[in-house]
């Protein structure tokens, strides 16, 4: 039998208010999620970069251009 969790899921606001600080600013682990999503992010669009700069190389060099 698989082993079960305790249900002890709150809902975002009730997360927010409870860990939030006096000035209502959202707690500092959810900034840092936020910041590594968005590095994340910027990481993949390097990477899609990246790739079209190569295909676009290898397409220049078989003379082979999107009209």
């Amino acid at each position: 039998m698989p082993k079960r969790f305790p249900k002890t899921r709150l809902r975002s606001e009730e997360l927010l208010q409870d860990e939030s600080n006096d000035a209502g600013r959202v707690p500092f682990r959810y900034a840092r999620k936020e910041l590594q999503l968005s590095a994340l992010i910027t990481d993949l669009w390097w990477h899609v970069d990246l790739m079209n700069s190569d295909i676009l190389e290898k397409e220049a060099k078989a003379h082979v251009f999107d009209a």
